[in-house]
């Protein structure tokens, strides 16, 4: 009897201290639409954009983009496109990294990119450290240092 007892009281501490959560509100994206829209805008051959739209808008050349996206697919399982619990696809590498060359060059908020990428703010917070990393960790040995003499010959 005073195992029950006892048993109830640490139930009833675990009830009463237990700090109550809001209900996970889960919110239909449907990331294939914000695929396809990234894509048709400034992938494809006769896309929406053209290519000194996507240098104003992203601050890089398509094709280094293109590279940091491939590496890092590669490098990292992160990027990589898998399927969820209930066996629909994760957002693509496109799409995580694109938003996160929005976040750095705009220096927008995480939720921001939601409209347009149908990305949430805690992937876009995901995202981004995941991709820091992984430039730092692919990248960084030749292009985060600062420029030696040779780079500096070819600028001028």
């Amino acid at each position: 009897m005073e195992s029950f007892a006892m048993a109830n009281l640490a139930e009833l501490y675990a009830m009463v201290t237990q700090v109550p959560r809001a209900p996970i509100t889960v919110v239909s994206r449907d990331r294939d639409e914000g695929h396809n829209q990234l894509w048709n805008d400034y992938f494809v051959k006769n896309s929406v954009y053209p290519p000194q739209t996507f240098w104003r808008r992203f601050r890089m050349q398509k094709n280094v983009f293109l590279r940091i996206v491939e590496v890092l697919t590669l490098q990292n399982s992160f990027f990589q496109q898998r399927r969820d619990a209930v066996g629909k696809l994760d957002a693509s590498s496109l799409l995580k990294c694109t938003t996160v060359i929005r976040l750095l060059a705009y220096g927008e908020t995480a939720d921001s990119v939601d409209n347009y990428l149908k990305i949430s703010a805690s992937l876009a917070r995901d995202s981004l450290q995941h991709f820091v990393e992984g430039v730092v960790a692919q990248f960084g040995d030749e292009y985060l240092r600062k420029p030696n003499e040779a780079d500096l010959r070819i600028r001028s």
